[in-house]
């Protein structure tokens, strides 16, 4: 151009040559575009690859889990799983949103006959939290045993997972209660029967029989039960007690006879 020639903005340029002259076309580059990435829940992981770009451009994003978080996909621009996602830059404004989910693990829990455990089945637990267990038996039941991951913890009550990393089990397992019977006697008589029985609970005894001694006679269980022989029913807890018994005694009458004959005396 000549100097004090007016500069043209337009695409476009006429003038009358009246000498010659030196044009220059002068270009610049459009405007940049921004790619603003978030991520959602807050705190689930990063994001990289963000920034001012020209359309055009190829456009690299990456998302990274935090941990006990899993990327779950791209959402606004694009609705995608790849990752890192690559596309060409728009001549417009993009908005992206790296969706994460939390890591979720099953533990197994079960419970045999004779009780419950609380909660049952397939209990689902994010990563890191914790999960408690509570066992309870049946009446006339106890708890036998508590296997987590196949591993005995003994007859517990209550257990918990603490920063749950994987998958788990847990089976509480009962066994029927058991009682024992004991009869015994004072030594003024015996026992006759099964002096020493187990019976689970429910159940029934078998008779047993307080056998008095010669000159003695039985007169109570010590427990103050009368009869006998005895027979302990639906037993619900364990049963200890002694046959007591007492000497015979008895009355000697003295009668004259004939009455008019004179006087006996000396019974009691």
């Amino acid at each position: 151009y000549e100097a004090g020639t007016e500069v043209s903005t337009s695409a476009e340029y006429g003038f009358t040559a009246t000498s010659s002259r030196v044009l220059v076309a002068n270009f610049a580059k459009e405007s940049q575009y921004n790619v603003t990435l978030s991520v959602s829940p807050t705190g689930s992981g990063t994001t990289s690859g963000g920034g001012s770009f020209y359309a055009g451009d190829e456009v690299v994003v990456t998302a990274t889990a935090s941990e006990g978080y899993l990327f779950a996909g791209w959402s606004g621009y694009v609705e995608t799983t790849d990752n890192p996602h690559t596309f060409t830059m728009p001549a417009e404004a993009v908005s992206l949103t790296a969706n994460f989910e939390r890591i979720e693990f099953t533990i197994t829990a079960s419970a045999g006959d004779g009780g419950t455990i609380n909660p049952a089945g397939d209990i689902n637990v994010f990563y890191g939290d914790d999960q408690a267990f509570a066992v309870t038996p049946n009446e006339g039941y106890h708890i036998a045993d508590v296997l987590v991951d196949d591993a005995s913890q003994g007859e517990i009550a209550e257990y918990t997972f603490t920063d749950v990393q994987d998958n788990h089990t847990i089976v509480a397992s009962f066994a029927i209660n058991t009682y024992t019977l004991t009869y015994a006697s004072d030594e003024n008589g015996s026992i006759s029967g099964d002096a020493l029985q187990t019976v689970e609970h429910g159940a029934d005894g078998t008779a047993v029989e307080a056998v008095p001694n010669e000159g003695y006679h039985f007169v109570q269980w010590s427990d103050g039960v009368t009869y006998n022989p005895r027979t302990d029913t639906n037993v619900t807890e364990s049963i200890s007690v002694t046959a007591e018994f007492a000497i015979n005694t008895y009355t000697i009458t003295v009668d004259a006879n004939p009455a008019e004959g004179g006087d006996a005396t000396g019974g009691g």
